[in-house]
């Protein structure tokens, strides 16, 4: 029988699909985010110190600048950017690219087989997504024989994205002199390029 005149194959296939991509990115999102950073509120009482930062981040728009969220524990930083992660990919439909920096850096470690270092195509591959978040930076623990050769590779990693324009979220308990390794930071290469592609909203 033919079908019926008011049905639109075309449009129901896209509505198919454009259901199964969120439904992917939802679960991905959820796959990716701590269960108790998943739901946010930025009306909590314990973070409104912080509030303006929350909003800050939460407002955030595509463009080639990211943040850099900046402080102690327990302020709201990571479920802000969580919140503004679950906006991007879930309204928005932005590819986003989520890590707990210490699962990146044991992913990337991994990538270091028999003697050989086979990590440039991982890197290459984050570091093409159009959102890279990075969270908890700092906290990846690592061989001391290891960190040189990693913060190597992030550099790197930075270095193709400040390139092609993409921005960077991120946040750390560190403070610019610790990511500086203890150097003058306003010197150091490394956290130049972290500020060519994430602004520093820094939490109280």
């Amino acid at each position: 029988a033919a079908p019926a005149a008011d049905f639109n194959a075309d449009a129901h296939a896209e509505a198919f699909l454009a259901d199964a991509i969120l439904r992917t990115r939802k679960a991905y999102f959820e796959h990716n985010t701590p269960r108790d950073f998943a739901d946010f509120d930025p009306c909590h009482p314990n973070i409104q110190k912080n509030r303006a930062q929350i909003d800050r981040i939460l407002a955030w728009k595509m463009g080639r600048i990211g943040i850099l969220a900046a402080g102690d524990t327990g302020k709201g930083k990571s479920r802000a950017v969580y919140a503004l992660c679950k906006r991007l990919l879930c309204e928005q439909g932005v590819d986003v690219c989520i890590w707990r920096a210490k699962d990146f850096f044991a992913e990337l470690e991994g990538f270091v087989r028999f003697g050989r270092d086979e990590s440039r195509d991982f890197i290459m591959r984050v570091a093409a997504r159009r959102v890279l978040f990075m969270d908890d930076f700092g906290q990846e623990a690592m061989q001391a024989s290891k960190q040189e050769w990693a913060r190597g590779w992030f550099f790197d990693l930075l270095d193709r994205r400040i390139g092609n324009g993409l921005p960077l979220l991120m946040t750390t308990n560190m403070t610019a002199k610790e990511l500086a390794d203890g150097t003058d930071y306003r010197e150091n290469a490394f956290v130049r390029r972290i500020l060519e592609c994430a602004e520093p909203v820094r939490f109280a």
